[in-house]
């Protein structure tokens, strides 16, 4: 995957359906303008749109391990000898 910029980011967690329409879209317009993935990410935590999980990824500079093909990775659930189990959802 390229690399994920704020706008991407926040445009994903709106089309996901989790959140409230419009705290999405408010949280979409406050990253907007920024070129810094890590600090969209703490606006986006911040505000309740990111996971633990998420936004740790993100501010280790793995942001690809929030996506996978159309599916936004929300949590791990766990993992074993031969794999491991997140929870997604399909945005």
């Amino acid at each position: 995957m390229d690399a994920v910029t704020p706008r991407q980011l926040a445009a994903t967690v709106r089309a996901c359906g989790l959140y409230p329409p419009a705290a999405a879209a408010a949280a979409e317009a406050a990253v907007a303008d920024l070129t810094d993935l890590s600090v969209a990410a703490d606006h986006l935590f911040a505000a309740g749109l990111l996971t633990d999980f998420q936004h740790k990824k993100i501010r280790a500079g793995r942001a690809d391990d929030v996506f996978f093909g159309p599916y936004l990775i929300l949590d791990k659930i766990g993992e074993g000898g031969m794999g491991k189990v997140y929870r997604a959802v399909q945005a």
